[in-house]
């Protein structure tokens, strides 16, 4: 397998060179997929960070990502990089972060090194294509995912602490079919009402439904608790976000959140979404958020970036 980069600085990739290595901290590394090495490039213009799903394919990400931008005519000065959160299911070397499959979605800490927080990781990737000695004409980054990249990527937006340093550089983020949302309160939808624009504080026996990550109590890392619930409120409610959701995504399959705060924001990735903002819509209508439906399409990450929906925010 090879892909052609239509760009001043690559020719033809093969596979295997796609994959790089990020030294995070005390020497440790998280591999990446890359068009380009986040040691810098002075013709990107435009990066694309894709966070993959539970099934940790980071290599189908990257190629989907790709595919989506060549559709787009927008290869030409585009970053596009993947980050690969490994568990101990991946088989890390001996100086590769992990994380438990749960951890790394939603910023949670590593088994090693010991402590680091994926939000951490993240804040790298960012502040190195923000650097303007690595690459000096970069003007836009889009942090995007699909499924359980699409909860990295939402409670990213929420608590993230390197776009709030970065000057110069517009950030999206884009959250595309996942199983559950970070809610800003304690309302939860009122599931009962079948136009999903009910919402009242839950009578329910989940006692912690209101937990991170489903909700802003009991933020339970270092770097959470650095940011601080009120804090994660303001940011998210700042933060240009787009909801990608898939109409077909209605199934209740074995990757679908099934734990009670899960489930009380909706019966499938599609109803969750379609509540979630317009609660949003209810509650923070000034934020700058906005949600798009991508028709007859279900859980499925290619299809749903490579829709004319997505191009529409991942290009623009």
């Amino acid at each position: 397998m090879s892909i052609f980069v239509d760009t001043p600085f690559a020719t033809e990739i093969e596979a295997d060179d796609h994959r790089g290595l990020l030294t995070v901290a005390q020497g440790w590394k998280v591999p990446y997929y890359r068009t380009v090495p986040l040691t810098g490039n002075k013709y990107v213009v435009h990066a694309i960070i894709g966070i993959h799903g539970n099934l940790r394919r980071p290599d189908q990400t990257f190629t989907g990502l790709f595919d989506a931008a060549r559709a787009a005519h927008a290869t030409r000065k585009v970053a596009i990089v993947t980050p690969f959160f490994q568990t101990h299911n991946d088989e890390p070397a001996e100086d590769e972060a992990r994380w438990t499959s749960a951890a790394w979605k939603e910023g949670g800490e590593a088994e090693g090194p010991y402590g680091l927080s994926s939000f951490a990781v993240m804040d790298g990737i960012f502040r190195s294509l923000a650097d303007k000695e690595k690459f000096p004409r970069l003007r836009s980054i889009a942090l995007v995912g699909h499924s359980a990249g699409g909860q990295f990527t939402q409670r990213y937006a929420a608590a993230g602490e390197a776009p709030t340093e970065l000057s110069g550089v517009r950030i999206r983020y884009v959250v595309a079919n996942p199983s559950s949302y970070l809610y800003l309160s304690n309302l939860r939808p009122d599931l009962g009402d079948p136009t999903a624009t009910a919402f009242d504080v839950p009578d329910s026996s989940c006692a912690e439904y209101d937990n991170y990550k489903y909700g802003l109590r009991n933020l339970d890392t270092h770097y959470l608790r650095k940011v601080g619930a009120r804090e994660m409120r303001a940011r998210y409610l700042s933060r240009k976000v787009t909801y990608l959701l898939g109409s077909a995504d209605v199934e209740r399959d074995s990757e679908l959140d099934t734990e009670p705060a899960a489930e009380l924001q909706g019966a499938h990735r599609f109803d969750r979404g379609l509540r979630y903002t317009n609660y949003l819509r209810t509650y923070f209508p000034s934020a700058p958020h906005q949600r798009l439906i991508v028709p007859g399409v279900a859980h499925e990450n290619a299809a749903m970036f490579g829709s004319r929906q997505a191009r529409s925010v991942l290009f623009a």
